[in-house]
């Protein structure tokens, strides 16, 4: 079935390229923070940011804006908010330095997968 919907190469292909991105990395540059309000802010910002210049863009760039409102996202059959979201996405971007607790988020690193999720859901979820 799944050759029927997509190409064997082109399942391979995806395939190799998300286990890859999973990860991620810290680029230069990337915001990072210990405070995971200014985090969640600062995700928004990006969100924000990345829906405005797509925005501004031509019919088609306008039409992968739309991404952003998160319109297929099953969050809310689990009685759950888009913060809710966000914050599953920060935690993932957060790290351990210190014995006594103290997390570093990565927010860039954060938006950067929740913008392959977003993508993912555009393309993919009905």
């Amino acid at each position: 079935l799944i050759n029927e919907l997509l190409p064997a190469d082109d399942f391979i292909e995806r395939h190799k390229n998300a286990k890859e991105n999973a990860h991620g990395k810290v680029k230069k540059g990337d915001f990072i923070t210990i405070d995971r309000s200014i985090a969640l802010d600062h995700l928004y910002g990006y969100i924000h940011q990345d829906k405005l210049r797509l925005e501004s863009g031509g019919s088609r760039s306008r039409q992968k804006a739309r991404k952003w409102q998160f319109r297929r996202s099953p969050h809310r059959h689990f009685d759950k908010t888009l913060d809710d979201v966000m914050r599953a996405f920060l935690l993932w971007a957060t790290v351990a330095v210190e014995k006594n607790g103290a997390n570093l988020t990565n927010v860039t690193r954060a938006f950067r997968r929740i913008e392959m999720y977003a993508d993912w859901l555009e393309d993919e979820g009905n």
